[in-house]
């Protein structure tokens, strides 16, 4: 199955974030417009993710990008191997309103508030995708991450 980036250009008035399974392409300008890039690291080590749904809004233009739900969208990647009950830390250049992070299991994702910037990982051995949702007044993203606890 090939996985492609739906990509809509909108007025500021229309915004909308939707996981999506199935996605279509439609004409933009990529790369003018794009939510914040996070910085995420476990014990000074950084991990790898993939940028999932976003919308993001300046200057009088926006844009809403809409991705596959994020197990299809981090399959090629190798999973993050961290250790058990380890720390999470998410950084941005730009520090989001407000930022929450769940765990993907079942087709959804249980959100809990990201309190100093900081994730703690699961105690017990898996693998797991993480899922990280950041609000800025511009816009919002979701990031997906693989993680693997040893």
């Amino acid at each position: 199955m090939k996985h492609v980036l739906f990509v809509r250009e909108e007025s500021i008035d229309e915004k909308d974030i939707i996981i999506h399974d199935d996605v279509f392409m439609a004409g933009c300008k990529l790369g003018e417009l794009e939510s914040p890039k996070p910085i995420l690291t476990v014990d000074g080590k950084e991990m790898d993710y993939k940028i999932a749904t976003y919308s993001w809004a300046e200057n009088g233009h926006a844009i809403d990008a809409n991705a596959v739900a994020p197990p299809y969208l981090v399959e090629n990647m190798d999973f993050n191997v961290v250790p058990a009950d380890a720390k999470l830390l998410i950084r941005f250049r730009y520090q989001p309103a407000d930022m929450e992070a769940g765990i993907w299991k079942n087709d959804r994702v249980h959100f809990e508030r990201v309190m100093n910037n900081t994730v703690i990982l699961p105690k017990g051995s898996g693998s797991f995708i993480y899922v990280i949702h950041a609000s800025w007044e511009e816009g919002n993203a979701i990031y997906a991450i693989p993680i693997k606890v040893k």
